[in-house]
């Protein structure tokens, strides 16, 4: 239980002291906040092992399927949507060179940071990725561009 001493109710009021002891009690809904999205169900799958760099081929053909990608202990359901060139390519389909957008399924928004990718299908990849496009797109983009 919150317990007030005499004193702190003499230097900062009855009113303040008043207010904190709701404000930490209320919950978000109570207090006028936001309540907080609720995120995709994550799927259950055993992730495959990583490899020792991400290509083109381990992504290719797993367009429309869920991804989990995971950042500092919160994770997300991911779709993969695109795979893109990245000029200036060595040709089409370059290994080395490729942008994978995701698109995030839930109502969160993500954040640039460093995820690990998995897929029961794909090596896991520890890769870069930001959010793009206008407004609440939801989508990641993870770009992978190498001199092999």
């Amino acid at each position: 239980m919150l317990e007030v001493s005499r004193r702190t109710v003499m230097a900062f009021g009855a009113g303040a002291v008043g207010a904190v002891a709701v404000g930490a009690f209320a919950t978000p809904a109570v207090a006028g906040g936001a309540p907080t999205p609720p995120a995709a169900a994550l799927p259950v799958f055993t992730p495959a092992a990583a490899a020792e760099l991400p290509l083109r081929s381990h992504f290719a053909g797993h367009e429309g399927e869920t991804f989990v990608a995971t950042a500092n202990g919160a994770a997300l359901a991911l779709t993969l949507t695109e795979i893109d060139d990245v000029p200036p390519a060595i040709g089409t389909e370059d290994e080395n060179r490729f942008n994978l957008i995701f698109s995030v399924q839930g109502t969160a928004l993500p954040a640039q940071d460093v995820y690990e990718i998995t897929h029961p299908s794909v090596p896991a990849a520890l890769l870069f990725a930001s959010p793009i496009g206008a407004g609440k797109r939801r989508q990641l983009q993870a770009l992978v561009n190498r001199l092999v």
